[in-house]
């Protein structure tokens, strides 16, 4: 006998399906290919737009592949002739660097009507040397539609973006702010780009897989408020130094933080992370600190090519002896409990306010993830420099004795 499926409960399955297909942080690869999606209905001030609704009067960036130019794309020293431009408007040549392109708000198809812009079709934006690119205040999907600039160095992104989806390949792109209300970045956005920081806000929740992998030049990433990672994110990121884990952060996909040749100190909240196969490849780790006073299990297939006889691990006040009997914690050999500061560098050990001070040879480095007001002062008291927004920040100074000063205490700190 065949079960009939009554029409509400029919409508509601659908509305559960559809509501878990657009909750979900998922890769623009995994889904249809959005190109054959895409058609160019008018073209405004050059480029291809595709409507999505004529009731809402809404269209996509759409990509026709009809781009040429003379001389070959993978240089990109001066700048070539442009021998054709196709009808999306982006001129592809080997090294206009100064080029900016400007996706407006609004665009009007041949009639004059107005259109709004809300989405980029997967791949429109792809392969183009342009330096700049704006995008306008009303996108809300990228579909993939931003990848392998290699001369871009600055991308303006909407302040009311909900999710990043395709920057990626972009080994000039030092910097990118990221918008307040972000709340996702999918599969391999913002990998194989040159950042040397960079700072998600509290909003973002979700990092997809290979998030931030492949960053050659990326030195700290403040991933506060993160809950949720995908694999491989943050891998073979040759010169990240400083993990910092926020007690948000509650699972790690298979991967994360793997192969990272320059990694030194890795630092663990107080809430257990489920992560299995994670710090692999990272021989350079000479420190790891711990917050909970508690040991949790130690993470599975993790931290496999660490020195464990050199590593120093770090536990809070009081739980030394707990860690020395607990199973995976034990095999450290130097294991100490978290002094209130550390030779030579200024460490928070608050859980919700951690950061880092370094004297080095003529500079103070300092990694401020949360915007924590610092003072630095000479050894006369006289103040010479104060940050108060987050970032990595170095300050020249000359050789001598500096106190480094912030509402959590403060620190003498020796440049040479």
């Amino acid at each position: 006998m065949k079960t009939k499926i009554k029409g509400s409960s029919l409508l509601l399955s659908v509305i559960l399906i559809a509501f878990a297909m657009a909750s979900e942080c998922k890769a623009y690869s995994d889904t249809s290919d959005k190109s054959n999606k895409y058609t160019a209905d008018f073209h405004y001030l050059g480029v291809g737009y595709q409507i999505l609704s004529e009731t809402e009067k809404t269209v996509a960036v759409f990509q026709d592949f009809d781009i040429d130019s003379e001389g070959s794309s993978e240089s990109y020293g001066k700048p070539n002739k442009i021998t054709y431009v196709g009808k999306n408007g982006f001129s592809c040549t080997s090294g206009l660097e100064s080029q900016v392109v400007e996706i407006p708000e609004t665009v009007f198809d041949d009639k004059g009507i107005p259109y709004t812009v809300k989405a980029i079709a997967d791949g429109s934006i792809n392969y183009i040397n342009i330096g700049m690119l704006i995008l306008p205040e009303s996108l809300e999907q990228m579909n993939g539609g931003v990848l392998d600039l290699p001369i871009i160095e600055n991308i303006s992104l909407p302040s009311n973006l909900k999710e990043i989806d395709g920057i990626a390949y972009c080994p000039r792109l030092k910097s990118l702010y990221i918008p307040r209300n972000l709340e996702c970045i999918k599969d391999r956005s913002l990998s194989l780009c040159g950042f040397k920081f960079i700072y998600l806000p509290p909003s973002v929740k979700t990092l997809g897989d290979r998030v931030l992998a492949d960053c050659d030049s990326l030195e700290f990433a403040s991933i506060a408020g993160v809950e949720k990672m995908g694999a491989n994110c943050l891998s073979t990121c040759d010169k990240l130094w400083w993990a910092l884990l926020p007690e948000s952060l509650q699972s790690m996909g298979s991967g994360c933080f793997n192969d990272c040749e320059s990694l030194k100190i890795v630092s663990l909240p107080w809430s257990e992370i489920k992560m299995d196969g994670c710090f692999n490849g990272c021989p350079s780790i000479d420190e790891i600190d711990i917050l909970a006073p508690e040991p949790y299990p130690f993470p599975q297939n993790s931290f496999l090519n660490v020195d464990r006889s050199n590593c120093s691990l770090y536990v809070p006040q009081g739980s030394l002896e707990k860690y020395k009997a607990a199973d995976g914690w034990k095999e450290f050999y130097k294991i100490k409990e978290i002094p209130e500061w550390a030779t030579g560098t200024l460490l928070s050990v608050n859980a919700k306010h951690r950061f880092n001070v370094e004297g080095g040879i003529g500079v103070l480095k300092i990694i401020n993830p949360e915007g924590i007001r610092f003072d630095v002062f000479d050894i006369d008291g006289k103040r010479i420099s104060g940050i108060v927004k987050p970032g990595i920040f170095e300050k020249e100074v000359p050789t001598g004795i500096y106190i480094v000063t912030t509402p959590y205490g403060s620190k003498k700190i020796s440049v040479r």
